[in-house]
C-alpha cells in the first residue's frame, strides 16, 4: 500500500497487511477525533504534518498503524479527550509504540484550560506526565475534549 501522500484516508487492517512503507523519522500526530485532523488539514493544507486519528478507542487498525509507525522509525506524538476514555485511548497506542510522546497531553495544558495554573513544566518522561494528568482530572472530573482545544493543537503547528 502506497502511503497517500498528504491526504486522509480510511486504514482498514486488510488494507494494513499489504507491504506500506512512509518516510522515516517523520513526526506523526495521533489524536481521537477527526475533528483535529480535518482543522489541520484545513489551515495546513499540504504541507500537513502526517496525522492519525482513532475515531474514539483505538481500533486493531489503528494500532497495527501506529505500531508499524513506530517500527518504521517515525516519532509517534499521542493525544486524546482528557477524559477517562481518553487516557485509556492514550495508554493503548503507548503500549503500541512505547517512545510515543504526549502531544499537549498533560497536566499543565489541562490546568490552563481549567484557569489555573500548576507550577511544573511537563515532565519529561510520558509515564510520569500520564499518572499526573490522571490524578489532576480525577480531582477535578472535568472532561476537555479535543475540539477544545484546537487553537493550541494545530495553532502551533501541531508542535508538543
Amino acid at each position: 500500500m502506497k502511503w497517500p501522500h498528504r491526504r486522509t484516508f480510511v486504514a482498514h487492517v486488510r488494507s494494513l497487511n499489504e507491504p506500506w512503507s512512509t518516510a522515516p523519522g517523520a513526526r506523526v500526530f495521533v489524536c481521537e477525533n477527526a475533528t483535529v485532523v480535518e482543522a489541520a488539514a484545513d489551515r495546513y493544507g499540504p504541507c500537513c504534518p502526517p496525522m492519525v486519528c482513532t475515531d474514539g478507542q483505538a481500533s486493531l487498525a489503528a494500532i497495527d498503524l501506529v505500531s508499524g509507525l513506530a517500527a518504521a522509525g517515525c516519532s509517534i506524538a499521542v493525544r486524546a479527550d482528557i477524559d477517562e476514555a481518553g487516557l485509556t485511548i492514550v495508554e493503548n497506542l503507548r503500549s503500541a509504540a512505547p517512545a510515543a510522546t504526549l502531544w499537549r497531553y498533560n497536566a499543565p495544558t489541562y490546568s490552563r484550560y481549567m484557569g489555573f495554573e500548576i507550577a511544573a513544566e511537563p515532565r519529561d518522561d510520558p509515564d510520569s506526565e500520564l499518572e499526573r494528568l490522571r490524578e489532576l482530572y480525577l480531582r477535578q472530573r472535568v472532561v476537555v475534549h479535543d475540539e477544545a482545544l484546537l487553537d493550541q493543537l494545530i495553532g502551533s503547528g501541531a508542535r508538543r
